[in-house]
């Protein structure tokens, strides 16, 4: 994954799971290459945030995430950050805040307890829960190729939300572009909808 910041004049890259926690940062106006570690993370996942920055989603064990910002010019250095572990977000709060544009990333996680792993939203803005699909994996933490629970979709997918919500008395706003969002969508008392190419009418 290659990345430059927004004058195209300095490109941040890592190489997977050979860099681990580590990039590779390309200076265009003094030809210069220097390797930076970031941390002891197994897989780095980089997201260019505009305004010159690029957050990186640090994967650890797979209970512990991290995401951090850092500047192209000095990406040593750790603007924000926000820590996983057991689910929950944690905001640094001895840094500088996260823009209020960047709400959220996609991580790997493993829920050692029930044995679920899979690709989940981390808020960095404070999102309660997060209903999604879960992979199943066996004891030692790989993945079968099963749903844990079912998959997230369509009645299922109402089911959940019915289940978190309870007797909350909630004014519901829903967003969906699939048919699978069809029920979701009912349920609310605003409903929007945007046609995913391929998917049909949702409502």
């Amino acid at each position: 994954m290659l990345i430059t910041d927004q004058g195209r004049q300095i490109a941040v890259s890592n190489l997977g799971w050979v860099d681990h926690g580590s990039l590779w940062r390309f200076d265009a106006a003094s030809s210069r290459a220097g390797h930076v570690r970031l941390s002891d993370a197994k897989h780095l996942a980089l997201h260019d945030m505009g305004r010159d920055e690029f957050a990186a989603v640090h994967h650890f064990d797979g209970s512990r995430v991290e995401i951090t910002a850092h500047s192209f010019a000095s990406p040593a250095d750790v603007l924000r950050r926000v820590i996983v572990t057991g689910w929950a977000p944690k905001v640094d709060d001895g840094l500088a805040p996260w823009p209020s544009a960047i709400s959220h990333f996609v991580a790997w996680l493993n829920d050692r307890a029930t044995g679920a792993a899979g690709y989940y939203l981390i808020s960095v803005t404070g999102f309660d829960a997060v209903i999604a699909t879960r992979l199943e994996t066996d004891g030692v933490g790989r993945v079968t190729g099963r749903y844990d629970g079912g998959n997230c979709y369509g009645a299922e997918k109402a089911r959940r939300l019915r289940a978190l919500l309870g007797e909350a008395a909630v004014e519901l706003y829903a967003y969906g572009d699939s048919r699978g969002d069809r029920e979701m969508l009912a349920m609310a008392d605003h409903a929007y909808y945007r046609e995913m190419p391929g998917e049909g009418k949702g409502g």
